[in-house]
């Protein structure tokens, strides 16, 4: 089952589109945002989410996914994503540095 675990996902752009509003591909769980003109990828995982993020692309998060968000899980059972999203940019991890922690 499909499962995304955000810790310390930080957004350096949140887009208001909802996915449903964002033109469809030929390519599955991908959509076109026209006013930025980017490609959106839907991440059902961790690992694609991580892919994404890596390769600077712009996500879609599921908010079914997100544990704790109080919705349910019929996106994860079915694999595909729901009406509520979160859309954007997210920012790679910072390193760990144990200095930061000192502080």
């Amino acid at each position: 089952m499909p499962r995304i675990t955000l810790r310390n996902c930080v957004f350096a752009f949140r887009c208001n589109k909802r996915w449903d509003d964002l033109a469809r591909t030929k390519k599955a769980g991908v959509r076109f945002c026209g006013d930025c003109s980017k490609a959106v990828f839907y991440c059902a995982t961790d690992a694609e989410l991580a892919r994404a993020v890596k390769k600077g692309q712009c996500v879609a998060i599921g908010v079914d996914e997100i544990p704790g968000s109080g919705r349910s899980s019929s996106a994860r059972k079915s694999g595909k994503p729901s009406a509520g999203f979160l859309l954007g940019d997210v920012l790679p991890p910072r390193p760990h540095n144990d200095e930061d922690s000192a502080e």
